[in-house]
Parts: structure tokens; C-alpha cells; sequence
């Protein structure tokens, strides 16, 4: 079986840009949003920022990933079968306690 490496690395870096209203992906795949000084210096905005920064790459990542593992091999992605107690929740389908 094979195992993977994940790489996350994130940067704050004070610059003279415009402030963004979304994350842009930039041409390397990687994503950036420029906040407010104000946002920058508050750890809930920061926070917000970040996750909101982080979902479409990690998202991405995450189709390249498995798009590149079903070329590899048609077999190597498993479908669950989902029977009628089991419900959506965050993070996937998961087992409802009756």
C-alpha cells in the first residue's frame, strides 16, 4: 500500500497590496487573500482569513490528489455503499446512533 506526504505551509506577510474580498488562486495552484491591517492584528480575522484561505486549496489538493490516483489505477478508489442508517454529516457519511 502506498502512503502520502502532506505538505501545508502558511505565511503572514505585511505588504502594500490591495485588500481582497475572496482567496485568489495564484498560477503556481497556491491561494492568497490579502486582509486589512485591522483583520491582520486580530486573531479571530486572522482565523477567519486563514480558513477561508485554506478550504479551496485544500479542496483542490484534494481532487488533484485522488484524480491522479484513479488514473493510476481505475480500482484504487473504493466506493462506500450507503445504507438507510447513515446520514451526511461533516466530514463525510458516518453511522447514525438510533
Amino acid at each position: 500500500m502506498s502512503k502520502y506526504k502532506i505538505n501545508v505551509m502558511v505565511n503572514f506577510v505585511e505588504c502594500d497590496e490591495e485588500i481582497d474580498s475572496s482567496p485568489i488562486e495564484l498560477e503556481d495552484g497556491s491561494y492568497k487573500f490579502t486582509i486589512s491591517e485591522n483583520d491582520g492584528e486580530s486573531i479571530d480575522n486572522c482565523e477567519i482569513a486563514l480558513l477561508k484561505t485554506a478550504f479551496p486549496a485544500i479542496r483542490e489538493a484534494i481532487s488533484r490528489h485522488l484524480k491522479a490516483v484513479s488514473k493510476k489505477s481505475p480500482n484504487s478508489l473504493t466506493r462506500r455503499f450507503i445504507d438507510d442508517k447513515q446520514s451526511p454529516l461533516s466530514g463525510g457519511w458516518r453511522r447514525r446512533a438510533y
